[in-house]
């Protein structure tokens, strides 16, 4: 359950439907589609049957229905798990009444190996340098194979392929010259 209208796919309008919060409050479903959420790992996930209320302040998304799509579902001190196909897929935290779903394995994993974390605005490569040149390297491979080969522009994605093999086989300076063996 959300009150984010923006989420939804393929959104159905409901003119009926009632919902009973933990706070004995009843809410009524406004309309019903599918979204999908980031999980545990990165992996996009698509929860479907997912209901528009416009009066809640939080997203919920409810055990039950998870365990009716063929979850599985562990939870001890404090912590929940849920499964599907034996992979662990969403991960939370108590916190008041209510679990977070989180992501601190990852932070703690990087923490641990030393890995700094860089967070940029989505859809801005301006803001990383690295991936704005290595972007820039390719698509000027990309034009000079093109014209120099003579093929038609339709080949872009598979130049663009051809490129960065080329650019990865490569000798590179920050790995001392060497080329990675593949």
């Amino acid at each position: 359950m959300t009150c984010r209208r923006d989420w939804f796919h393929m959104f159905q309008e409901l003119t009926s439907g009632q919902v009973l919060l933990s706070n004995d409050c009843e809410v009524g479903v406004q309309g019903i589609s599918t979204i999908n959420i980031k999980a545990y790992g990165g992996s996009i996930k698509t929860l479907t049957n997912f209901r528009y209320i416009p009066e809640l302040q939080r997203n919920l998304i409810s055990t039950g229905t998870l365990y009716l799509s063929g979850f599985e579902h562990s939870g001890i001190h404090g912590k929940t798990r849920f499964y599907k196909n034996g992979k662990l897929v969403l991960q939370g935290t108590l916190s008041g009444s209510l679990y977070q779903l989180d992501g601190e394995k990852f932070e703690n994993f990087c923490k641990h190996h030393g890995i700094k974390r860089h967070r940029t605005c989505a859809f801005t490569p301006q803001q990383n340098g690295v991936a704005e040149h290595i972007n820039m390297t390719l698509m000027e491979n990309v034009r000079c194979f093109l014209v120099e080969s003579g093929l038609e522009e339709q080949l872009w994605a598979e130049t663009v392929s051809m490129s960065a093999y080329v650019t990865n086989m490569s000798p590179s300076s920050t790995i001392d010259g060497s080329i990675l063996v593949g």
